[in-house]
């Protein structure tokens, strides 16, 4: 893999240290500050943290019922990193050096800097790091935790080779100037993938009830809020007839809680944990009618980077196809998620785990650029076959 020049590509100081394993990263970098080893590990991660329920809540699930901690159900979530070795030498084909004999024996391409979330969509990945599947390909994969595919993308430019992010952000970022290709497919939408949750109790009844209303986005203008606004379109619901304001997806729960929303837009493990937690319940399923299968989410690199490490990402897109296809048994998902999140092995096994497709098809994820149109994120079409080699 051909070094980038400082001069385009600075790397912060340490980010990769040479020699050796990498750091293991526990915080997750938010575009907004960062939060504290506490902030991770329950309801309030930006916010002012509280209990958000008593320390034991009986719930009853699938005629079961089962009694958790809190510190258990609204865990946050934290990265898992891989092992990280650099220093390379001899080339092989095109200019992608050959990794150093001895700690990397074997490994072609040497490493690859990778920006994640903790959420299900990540599952191969964290598989595929696990299971060896990159290093079968000469590839050593470190993980870093990012906010969205919004925080990961302008960090190509520096710390990351390749970011996970949904194809919202994605878009976006091509059609305001950046050079993006997308390497890999990651994840879409099966029914509740995305989910529009309120407190217990609430009068609310359906989302046409959320007119006037306050409703949480972890980021807005991505895929979660274009579905979102979908689901309300169905209801006859303008988007300017409500206020989205946003909030990360650990901090959702706390704030369904306190009523300083009246609902949020939420994704798994985070609706499950607030479902057994809180008892929160669905509002509306945003990845229902229009949206229905819609492609959520992949892996992006900028253009110059995938140019001139082809060998990278064809390893790269290897090791996630056969990943991929091992995760189109729910069971391999829900095993693994534990392992990069906090959320417990019961929690894990209710999660709702959506398709991981082991193809990246662009007729496909045009739904996505075309759903933008619509719904104004875009003022003019986008064809997006020119973010594929």
């Amino acid at each position: 893999m051909t070094p980038r020049s400082p001069a385009t590509h600075p790397r912060r100081p340490n980010s990769r240290p040479p020699g050796g394993r990498a750091s293991v990263a526990t915080t997750p970098v938010a575009e907004t500050g960062t939060p504290t080893p506490l902030q991770q590990l329950g309801g309030e991660v930006t916010d002012n943290h509280k209990t958000m329920a008593p320390a034991s809540t009986p719930l009853t699930f699938g005629g079961r019922s089962t009694s958790l901690t809190r510190r258990h159900l609204l865990s946050g979530i934290t990265a898992a990193c891989a092992a990280s070795l650099v220093g390379c030498s001899e080339t092989t084909e095109g200019n992608e050096p050959r990794a150093r004999a001895g700690a990397q024996e074997g490994l072609r391409y040497g490493s690859v800097a990778i920006g994640v979330m903790p959420i299900v969509d990540c599952a191969p990945l964290h598989l595929a790091v696990r299971d060896g599947f990159f290093r079968a390909e000469g590839l050593e994969v470190s993980t870093e935790t990012i906010v969205g595919g919004t925080a990961g993308i302008p960090r190509l430019e520096d710390d990351l080779d390749i970011t996970f992010g949904n194809y919202v952000s994605f878009i976006q970022a091509q059609d305001t100037g950046r050079d993006l290709r997308i390497v890999s497919d990651g994840y879409q939408a099966t029914g509740g993938t995305i989910a529009l949750m309120v407190a217990r109790g609430t009068t609310m009844r359906s989302p046409a009830d959320l007119k006037g209303r306050t409703v949480a986005v972890n980021v807005r203008h991505n895929v979660a809020h274009l579905a979102t606004v979908s689901l309300l379109s169905t209801h006859r619901v303008d988007e300017d007839e409500v206020s989205f304001v946003e909030l990360p997806f650990p901090d959702m729960a706390d704030a369904l809680e306190k009523g300083r929303v009246d609902a949020a837009v939420m994704v798994d493990p985070f609706i499950t944990s607030a479902q057994r937690a809180l008892e929160a319940e669905q509002l509306g399923d945003a990845t229902s009618g229009p949206t229905e299968n819609l492609p959520i989410a992949g892996y992006a690199s900028t253009t110059s980077w995938a140019k001139g490490n082809p060998g990278t990402v064809a390893a790269f897109t290897r090791a996630m196809k056969r990943a991929q296809q091992a995760c189109a048994d729910p069971a391999v998902v829900t095993a693994i998620l534990p392992t990069y999140t906090e959320i417990d092995k019961r929690t894990a096994s209710f999660v709702n785990v959506g398709a991981f497709p082991a193809s990246t098809n662009p007729i496909r994820i045009q739904r996505v650029a075309d759903l933008m149109l619509r719904f104004g994120v875009l003022s003019r079409r986008f064809d997006v076959t020119v973010m594929f080699g």
